[in-house]
């Protein structure tokens, strides 16, 4: 049993280093060395010049540094048919559950006490003594261990385990790994899940809002508000931009909120074959230049919205004006450019 799980995990860790390197493509690669660089540089100046009196450094630490604590899942490589083959081999799965705990614990906890390390100075100089420091790690540490005592619980069913459950969350463990490959490349096996989202429906009317009716804009429209992880991937890097540029008013930040709306656009250019499987699509009496126009359609408004979200930077810089030309570069120039060589 145990070289079972074994061979699955090594599968599925092979799996993942070949789409590493599409992930880690030149271009992505200059960007991080980029971002580092920047991060070290920055980091080296705020320890050496610490601003007194400030608890904005330590705040920021303190949110970096638990939120940390809700990374790393328990990973336990089951499959639907292990419900019927597996079942009589229950003890050993058990026992195979409490490896996996405990190694996501080990693993991810030694990550969040090395971040924590880095961000040491920034306590100390706030004012932290050693043992306040050595408490809060602690704490963090337990922290951890609460939350994955409770996934550990939520697997059972009275004494024994909830096969339904345990094989749904790993499922979703591995499909959230793969959504992150998808975004640089094909993955196979990947499967998306559509939810209703009711409460996205305003802006559904303004991203297919069109003078004529154009079917691949609602498609397409739908697709990123309902399907997959692309909505609030949006979410995600929007608010990293606007907490970059609100620490750095300067040409910095503006540097870095551009890179950040170059990335999202990139990786946005995923949504473009949401509906490769999806035979009916196929059916429509559409050309075929439609379905690019509409894709293009909807970048462009993804993109102007959010930088005008990211305008309210102004009130800090004066520089953040220039979000909007560079967006408009992006959208105008890189992104048909880019499209063309994605869809051929």
């Amino acid at each position: 049993m145990e070289k079972i799980i074994q061979k699955r995990q090594l599968e599925f860790n092979q799996r993942c280093v070949k789409y590493l390197r599409y992930v880690f493509n030149d271009h992505f690669v200059l960007v991080l060395m980029f971002l580092l660089g920047f991060l070290v540089v920055q980091y080296t100046n705020l320890v050496n010049e610490f601003p007194k009196g400030s608890m904005f450094p330590v705040v920021l630490s303190i949110l970096v540094t638990f939120a940390l604590t809700f990374l790393g899942r328990i990973a336990t490589y089951l499959v639907s048919a292990d419900q019927v083959f597996l079942l009589p081999q229950e003890i050993f799965l058990q026992r195979n559950l409490k490896n996996a705990a405990r190694k996501s614990f080990i693993l991810w906890g030694i990550f969040q006490l090395f971040i924590t390390l880095l961000l040491s100075p920034i306590f100390l100089l706030s004012g932290w003594s050693l043992w306040q420091l050595i408490g809060y790690v602690v704490v963090l540490l337990i922290l951890r261990g609460i939350r994955i005592y409770h996934d550990f619980k939520g697997f059972y069913r009275g004494h024994l385990l909830d096969f339904t459950k345990l094989i749904r969350y790993e499922k979703q463990r591995q499909q959230r790994i793969l959504t992150f490959f998808a975004l640089f490349t094909t993955v196979k096996g990947i499967s998306s899940t559509t939810k209703p989202r009711k409460y996205l429906n305003p802006l559904l009317g303004l991203l297919s809002k069109t003078k004529k009716q154009n079917v691949w804009l609602e498609l397409y429209a739908r697709a990123y508000l309902r399907n997959g992880d692309y909505f609030w991937l949006s979410i995600r890097l929007l608010v990293i931009s606007l907490i970059l540029g609100t620490i750095m008013p300067n040409w910095w930040g503006l540097a870095l909120v551009a890179l950040f709306d170059y990335l999202l656009l990139f990786q946005l250019l995923g949504l473009y074959r949401v509906y490769d499987y999806q035979i009916m699509t196929r059916l429509y009496p559409l050309d075929r230049n439609q379905q690019i126009q509409a894709f293009k359609s909807i970048l462009v408004r993804i993109s102007l919205g959010i930088a005008l979200l990211q305008l309210s930077l102004v009130a800090f810089d004066w520089r953040f004006l220039g979000i909007l030309p560079i967006v408009l570069i992006l959208s105008l120039i890189y992104l048909p450019n880019k499209l063309k060589k994605f869809v051929d």
